[in-house]
């Protein structure tokens, strides 16, 4: 119910400060560029995505980072999506991948309000997904709920409870080798 403004701080290279309205589950839904990754997309040969940010309550927020097809709710209503979701009440960090509302989720981290790097590295050729946090990988996780429409780079980012919370993001790059339109 309240403003949740995104603004740009002053700091080296620049840092994306996201914070929410003072009501519980006020917060920001951002999506960039359109459509313009597709894990599935013919020719596509790799993909990487990574992020650092911090937040200012690891308990009282929720929050997805990564790549998702349009929506307005990423948080509760995504059909397909890939990346890193903390739900409100809990510290623990899933590393997600979503086709057609089906999940698959790896434990990834446990939320604090220190700065973090999430990444991931999806290689076609192989057909292996590699998720990092911090530089250190997670191993590689299952495909079998790779998203398989177009994805937009996305954060959606909530408060839990009467109070106003914030998100830093200090860049997102995401790289797709391959995989242009046939049309």
């Amino acid at each position: 119910t309240g403003t949740s403004p995104a603004v740009y701080t002053d700091a080296a290279g620049g840092v994306l400060l996201l914070t929410t309205g003072g009501t519980e589950n006020d917060g920001l839904n951002i999506q960039w560029l359109g459509e313009n990754f597709h894990l599935g997309a013919t020719g596509i040969r790799a993909l990487y995505f990574g992020c650092r940010f911090k937040i200012s309550d690891a308990t009282e927020t929720d929050f997805f980072i990564g790549l998702c097809d349009t929506d307005t709710d990423i948080l509760g209503a995504a059909d397909d999506s890939i990346g890193f979701r903390k739900a409100d009440g809990s510290t623990a960090v899933s590393f997600v991948t979503e086709k057609a509302t089906t999940e698959t989720t790896a434990t990834a981290f446990t939320a604090d309000t220190a700065w973090h790097i999430v990444e991931f590295y999806y290689d076609a050729d192989s057909a292996t997904l590699e998720p990092f946090v911090d530089g250190v990988s997670l191993g590689n996780v299952a495909v079998t709920n790779l998203p398989d429409e177009e994805q937009r780079v996305s954060v959606a980012f909530l408060t839990g409870e009467t109070g106003a919370n914030t998100m830093h993001i200090d860049y997102i790059n995401v790289f797709q080798i391959g995989g242009r339109n046939a049309a």
